[in-house]
């Protein structure tokens, strides 16, 4: 019933979208007014008008631009391999005791006593 419901609105959006198609080609693109709109909406919402730069709000233009692409690029560029540093971690060590039955076998029985 669902699925049924989803394909008709997709193809009566799909119809309305040709309708609107055919009706602006046909007037030889009298809706330019609304698409200039609707390009101006989607470069607004996708538009960076600053950012965070060590605490502090930056919205100079050329600024944001470097540090973008400064991000991007340390993101992107990093040489091959894992980088993991455990210096100053402390593990925890265990006991002879719980290395056994760790590396003890799991049998039938262990598992029915564990359930």
């Amino acid at each position: 019933m669902l699925a049924d419901l989803n394909k008709a609105k997709f193809n009566q959006e799909t119809l309305l979208r040709q309708k609107a198609r055919t009706k602006w080609i046909m007037q030889e693109d009298l809706n330019s007014k609304y698409f200039t709109k609707i390009i101006n909406w989607r470069r607004t919402l996708n538009k960076i008008n600053g950012l965070m730069d060590n605490g502090e709000w930056c919205d100079n233009p050329q600024r944001t631009k470097d540090k973008v692409k400064k991000f991007f690029t340390n993101r992107f560029s990093q040489r091959e391999g894992l980088k993991v540093r455990l210096e100053n971690i402390q593990f925890t060590k265990i006991s002879p005791k719980d290395n056994v039955m760790l590396m003890d076998a799991i049998s039938e029985k262990k598992i029915r006593e564990a359930i």
